[in-house]
């Protein structure tokens, strides 16, 4: 049985259904299926063992690790075509008398390049049976989006020490490549438009919560504000324990019978609810204790006005106070110096030495100097209203003439009838930022679909941006290839 989710992870599960596991739907034995890093990482977001099970696979293994052999089962790899990946799969049909599988259904997540495949053909072709390319080069990180997994692409992409090497057209090229798999997945066939924006408790016990997509509390609560979020959730707890009491105050034996069988549900409604408002309670309580004051400080900076609306007419007066609190690590420290130099339309070199002389950054001081190598935003609405200025974002393949500002027409081309269930009718405009996304640009995603019920956005990038992340990437753009390490988290 299919996952009870909706969006991109609802697409995906759908399409590995169709492009694989449909293709042994008249078979009743059970087999065994392998999985590298990657697509271990790719089911796990889009499906859970139970839903494997359903589809006759009984176990799940790494292609990389040494197995046993279970010779009288069939393999069905679900690998990415990579050195690595193709060795684990050679590995397991040496010979034929040695075969651990017996016989190997190969699926590649994306484009096997000929010289791997030939090493297949080389070494064990008579042992696959099937071998395909089924095009999901993507995680469907939320309902709404997505990530191509390249965590070095900030660096890649906007380093100087490789503006003159072959590295960055590389992994733009990837970039397009799995950004097609996307579209595909999508059925899509889109206009494109660029951009390159220039700059003018005690007492309790821990309790591990899986924050996911079947969690409904979660996907609805996830983008609302935390104030929003402790008042709505002990209503709903106390909506909960109303209906157990109601259910209490019939006394017949079947209206007993009835409420016993029901209990169960009750208390893991309630438990759910309770986790949720534990997790935004101690949110809340981390944010009152140090983050209110910088957010304050952050906000005045980033809008010029403070919260009457008074225009802030000295904005190191209001930096200040954030660089002498001891609280504050050197990071928030360096986003509000950030903030202050960006609200002043930049600031002399006499000035920036000064301010990390006294903050104590010198280690760090890249995070704020390396910002000269880039500036990304993300716009959404424009898009959507058909405002965005031909001459900042030009095509670079014409949208379908269905496309306008409150269309309700899909630039789909061939949409699926299986998939119409997975969103609602209208159409649907892909964001891709290179270098990484926020969570707060995904929540723009969602309000803005909020917003515009024609259009849903799917917001997407190399990698998930935090503020900490963030400042890291820029501190290393000025280091040498061989001394940056980035990996994802």
């Amino acid at each position: 049985m299919a996952p009870a989710v909706r969006g991109l992870k609802g697409f995906v599960w759908q399409k590995l259904k169709s492009a694989v596991f449909d293709d042994f739907s008249k078979e009743e034995e059970w087999k065994i299926m392998l999985l590298d890093d990657y697509t271990t990482k790719l089911l796990s977001l889009c499906c859970k063992m139970t839903d494997l099970l359903g589809e006759g696979i009984t176990v799940v293994e790494n292609v990389y690790k040494n197995r046993e052999p279970v010779p009288h089962m069939k393999a069905i790899y679900l690998i990415t075509p990579t050195k690595k990946s193709i060795d684990g799969l050679i590995d397991d049909f040496i010979t034929k008398s040695s075969s651990r599988y017996k016989a190997a259904y190969v699926y590649f997540t994306d484009f096997c390049p000929d010289s791997l495949f030939n090493k297949i053909k080389a070494s064990c072709a008579k042992s696959i049976k099937r071998c395909k390319e089924i095009n999901i080069s993507f995680f469907p990180y939320e309902s709404q989006v997505f990530t191509l997994n390249i965590p070095d692409a900030f660096y890649r992409c906007y380093s100087p020490t490789l503006e003159k090497t072959r590295d960055k057209d590389a992994v733009l090229q990837v970039m397009a490549e799995q950004i097609v798999t996307l579209c595909a997945t999508l059925d899509e066939n889109p206009g494109v438009r660029y951009k390159r924006y220039k700059t003018e408790g005690s007492g309790g016990k821990e309790k591990e919560a899986i924050l996911e997509e079947d969690d409904d509390l979660w996907v609805k609560m996830r983008h609302k504000h935390i104030a929003d979020v402790l008042e709505e959730i002990p209503k709903l707890l106390k909506d909960a324990s109303s209906k157990t009491k109601a259910a209490e105050g019939k006394l017949s034996i079947s209206a007993l019978s009835q409420l016993m069988k029901k209990m169960p549900l009750y208390r893991k409604e309630i438990s759910k609810q309770v986790v949720h408002l534990n997790i935004a309670e101690d949110c809340m309580s981390k944010f009152k204790s140090n983050i209110e004051r910088l957010c304050r400080t952050e906000q005045d900076l980033a809008l010029g006005t403070d919260a009457e609306g008074q225009k802030v007419k000295d904005p190191m007066r209001v930096l200040l106070p954030v660089l002498l609190n001891k609280s504050h690590d050197s990071y928030d420290k360096i986003r509000a110096i950030l903030l202050y130099i960006f609200s002043t339309n930049g600031t002399t070199q006499e000035n920036l030495d000064k301010l990390i002389q006294n903050v104590q950054i010198e280690s760090d001081s890249d995070m704020i100097r390396n910002w000269k190598y880039l500036d990304v935003p993300v716009i959404s609405s424009d898009a959507i209203e058909n405002k965005l200025d031909s001459k900042d974002w030009p095509y670079c393949s014409r949208c379908p003439p269905t496309w306008n500002g409150s269309g309700a027409i899909s630039a789909r081309q061939k949409p699926r009838a299986s998939y119409r269930e997975e969103r609602r009718s209208g159409a649907r405009l892909i964001i891709f930022v290179i270098g990484g996304v926020t969570y707060s640009e995904m929540r723009s995603a969602y309000e803005v679909s909020e917003a515009y019920k024609s259009c849903e956005v799917v917001i997407g990038s190399t990698h998930i941006l935090t503020p900490r992340r963030l400042l890291e990437e820029v501190k290393s753009l000025s280091k040498p290839k061989d001394m940056v390490c980035i990996k994802d988290e």
